[in-house]
């Protein structure tokens, strides 16, 4: 289970308690960059695991062949989908400094929407940050390979709760509140084998619900 907000969607905090400081909410001054990205994998009756913290680097570097067991293929896979919401929380914790090229498909969409938030983010001067009381989830419904088993499909239940804010901008030095809302959404992830490594290149939502966790008991 992973998650983080999409950029197109609103990322959400709390409070900011270990900011120094309170945070104070504000209007949202724009559209928020949302960083929702999905996984998939076998259906699981175990409670979701929640989104790793954003501190260390990314590490599958595993390389796979078609002689491996699909159980040990898929278990890769989701490996790889975890080390990639490591290196996405760092990045929306310190979007000027995000480079998802050591992360990323390269010449991917993903990639691409990746540099594109990080720069709205920058222009802003938001970050985001997981919120410490309601975690971020991400069920793993489902993974299907292709035939060569070097493209792997996933569908994902995500519920979002990614919190986007401005840091020391207020009257009083403390942090803003940019978006705190939470979602869960429905989503389809593409992960492809690339020199012995296996990257997430796309991501797409299906559906969304607003402020309502679905990925519950999934």
């Amino acid at each position: 289970m992973l998650k983080l907000k999409t950029f197109a969607g609103a990322l959400t905090l709390v409070l900011l308690a270990s900011c120094g400081g309170s945070a104070k909410k504000a209007a949202p001054v724009a559209p928020p960059v949302s960083l929702a990205i999905a996984t998939t994998g076998a259906p699981t009756t175990a409670a979701p695991p929640t989104l790793p913290a954003g501190t260390a680097p990314p590490t599958t570097a595993v390389p796979t062949t078609t002689t491996m067991s699909l159980q040990n293929l898929e278990k890769v896979v989701r490996q790889a989908h975890a080390d990639y919401w490591v290196a996405a929380l760092r990045c929306i914790g310190a979007p000027g400094a995000c480079d998802p090229t050591t992360f990323t498909a390269a010449d991917s969409p993903l990639r691409a929407k990746l540099f594109e938030s990080s720069k709205e983010l920058t222009e802003k001067k938001w970050i985001a940050r997981q919120n410490e009381s309601d975690p971020a989830t991400a069920v793993i419904d489902s993974i299907v390979f292709n035939d060569k088993r070097t493209v792997a499909t996933l569908k994902e239940c995500l519920w979002d709760t990614g919190i986007a804010i401005q840091p020391n901008a207020g009257p009083n030095g403390e942090d803003i509140i940019v978006d705190d809302s939470k979602l869960s959404a429905e989503n389809t992830v593409t992960v492809v084998l690339s020199d012995g490594r296996w990257l997430l290149s796309d991501r797409r939502e299906i559906a969304r619900h607003e402020g309502v966790n679905q990925c519950i008991g999934r």
